[in-house]
């Protein structure tokens, strides 16, 4: 699997969605399943925030 290319981003503004993660506050729960399943530190920092800020950083 390809984790340079997994981001993860978020947008419950107006909305109220039926799922597990309701809010941005939730979102630990994510993280925990992630580590469940065996991924690694470093590609869970990718997939929350650290692909994104290349992208950012890439196109700016």
């Amino acid at each position: 699997m390809e984790i340079g290319i997994i981001s993860l981003e978020s947008d419950f503004d107006g909305t109220s969605p039926e799922l597990e993660i309701t809010d941005i506050s939730q979102l630990d729960k994510l993280v925990a399943e992630l580590e469940k399943n065996k991924f690694s530190g470093n590609e869970i920092e990718k997939i929350c925030y650290k692909n994104g800020l290349r992208i950012v950083k890439d196109v700016l």
